[in-house]
């Protein structure tokens, strides 16, 4: 009884005071990258929501913020180049299914995508591709002699204003390798994360929250965001990595190898 008082003692006393915030003309976006092949997804949140609330419903709600249920809690949550990064821990389904497991390896779904699409999509070389994306690619270094590069090539659309016309559709849009190792194929793919790398020269609000799958974050270099998860029967690893023009520059290696092989050849680009 004399906590709950005290509380609208405090309520009281502060409505007598009352002062709003400030109104904030911040306009808000968010963009999903949508993976067709996958059941996970990761979303991008520009801006920032300023509601205008009394400073002492402010105060009284902040008392309470320890009852908010522990599920609902994030289980990662870190700062990059300004860029507040989250995995949301909230999210059922981190559990691969069977008819994730049962599908094709990643890169023969490339090749039937390319093929299936070819009036939208055309494959490249590396050079155009970078002419057209304004990106310069990053290259492997010498690795173990087990990685043997097999294929390089870029993806570009036949019409540069093309957009996709549904949530369904495949961005193939990128720069390729294709490694063996052990029989298996791990795809490599490089595109330029037009986003975030103008939050980063704008210094822009974002936010980047990770969900609906079993995501973990990687130590893996200077000046790069790795986050790890599984897909089925392959891994899959995301790395965002700032280069010296300040570009993020996205690299997915997917492929039914180990995490720690994927790790070993993603330091290999860094």
């Amino acid at each position: 009884m004399n906590n709950e008082q005290k509380v609208d003692q405090l309520i009281k006393c502060m409505q007598n005071q009352s002062t709003s915030l400030p109104d904030m003309d911040v306009k808000d976006r968010v963009m999903d990258r949508v993976y067709s092949f996958h059941r996970f997804h990761f979303t991008k949140d520009f801006g920032r929501k300023i509601r205008k609330y009394p400073v002492w419903l402010t105060a009284a709600a902040l008392l309470f913020v320890t009852t908010v249920s522990v599920s609902a809690a994030t289980f990662f949550t870190t700062d990059w180049n300004g860029i507040q990064v989250r995995i949301d821990g909230s999210i059922e389904g981190s559990t691969p299914n069977a008819s994730v497991g049962s599908r094709a390896p990643f890169k023969t779904q490339l090749d039937e995508a390319v093929a299936k699409m070819s009036d939208t999509w055309k494959v490249v070389s590396i050079e155009e591709a970078e002419e057209q994306m304004d990106f310069t690619a990053l290259r492997p270094k010498i690795i173990d002699p087990n990685y043997i590069l097999s294929e390089s090539f870029g993806v570009l659309t036949h019409d540069t204003n093309y957009r996709v016309k549904s949530a369904d559709e495949w961005w193939l849009g990128g720069i390729y390798d294709v490694f063996r190792l052990d029989q298996n194929d791990i795809v490599v793919k490089q595109t330029i994360d037009l986003e975030m790398t103008q939050s980063i020269r704008d210094q822009k609000t974002m936010s980047l929250t990770f969900q609906d799958a079993s995501w973990e974050n990687i130590e893996i270099a200077n000046d790069a965001l790795a986050m790890y998860t599984t897909t089925g029967n392959e891994n899959l690893l995301i790395i965002n990595y700032k280069n010296s023009h300040h570009q993020v520059i996205s690299i997915e290696l997917q492929g039914n190898v180990t995490k720690e092989e994927l790790i070993q050849l993603a330091k290999s680009y860094l």
